[in-house]
Formats: C-alpha cells, structure tokens, sequence
C-alpha cells in the first residue's frame, strides 16, 4: 500500500519522512476519502541518522491506545538494535584490536564461565550495561558468541589463559 504523499495525501507516513519524528494522525486530519476513517500513527526507522523505513499502526474507527504506540516504540528499537548488531564490521588500519580495561575485565569473567547476570551483579552494575560491553565486545574481536572473542582475545593477547578465573 502506497502511503506517498503525491497518492494518498497527508498522512502520518508523509510526514513522519519528511520531518523524521513520529506522527499520529487522525481522521480529521485527512483530507483524503481513502484515509478519512483512520488513525494512524508512524514512526520512522532510523540507523546512523539514516532514514531506513518507518513502523505504521493504522485503526479505522478506534483511537490509538497509547500502550500500543509504547509497542510501536519498543519495536522500533528492537529492529534498529537488530540493524546495528547485524552492520558489517570494519578492523582498523593497522589490524590490532584494542579493548577497554571494563571490557577486558567483562571478557575474563565471562570467560571464567559467568552468565551475563551474574557479571551484572559481581560488578554492581545494571544487566544492560553487560550487553552493551558484549555487543562492543564483540564487534571489535569480529566475534558471534563469547568463546569466539575469547579465543581471539587470547590470540590477539588482549587477555591470557592464566587470567582467566575458573
């Protein structure tokens, strides 16, 4: 189905494009009989600032509840997530990788046989804060699961077997 401006009017879908913010429209709203009985709401994938698509909810008859715009939102953020975890990933000129200290530190006590939980709590910080250390983790040492980045970790002599806390 064809939301362009040019075909249907405006709508949520123009011009959540055109500004790159989400918009909620209502039938009122529309001058068009196409979309005279909708609510619509739109909201615009972005990645890098990059418009990628936008995540359209439409109602005929029935106001948009805003426990499912909050669905919506939480969607979006799982698709660009899904996005950047899945973007190619680029070594560095000279081919040596570099961790943090936090990050080396997340490593051995993964590598040590920790759950992502149990890091979260023996570091005092938020499960999240884990993820986000892995997911950098990982995309540094070009890595799909932790035994792959501590194998390359370990070859790259970012960390040592006798490191590692059993």
């Amino acid at each position: 189905m064809s939301f362009a401006e040019k075909s249907s009017g405006t709508n949520a879908v123009a011009l959540s494009l055109a500004l790159k913010k989400e918009v909620y429209t209502l039938p009122q709203h529309h001058y068009c009989a196409f979309l005279g009985a909708n609510y619509i709401y739109s909201k615009p994938l972005m990645l890098n600032d990059n418009l990628m698509s936008c995540l359209v909810l439409i109602t005929c008859n029935k106001i948009i509840e805003k426990e499912l715009i909050a669905v919506i939102q939480l969607l979006e953020q799982c698709i660009v997530n899904e996005l950047i975890c899945r973007k190619p990933i680029t070594q560095t000129t000279t081919g040596k990788v570099s961790l943090s200290s936090k990050q080396i530190n997340v490593l051995l006590m993964l590598a040590g046989g920790l759950t992502d939980k149990a890091v979260s709590i023996e570091l005092n910080v938020c499960y999240d804060t884990i993820k986000y250390h892995k997911k950098n983790i990982f995309e540094k040492l070009n890595a799909n699961c932790t035994v792959q980045a501590v194998v390359k970790a370990i070859k790259e002599n970012l960390i040592s077997v006798d490191e590692i806390n059993i």
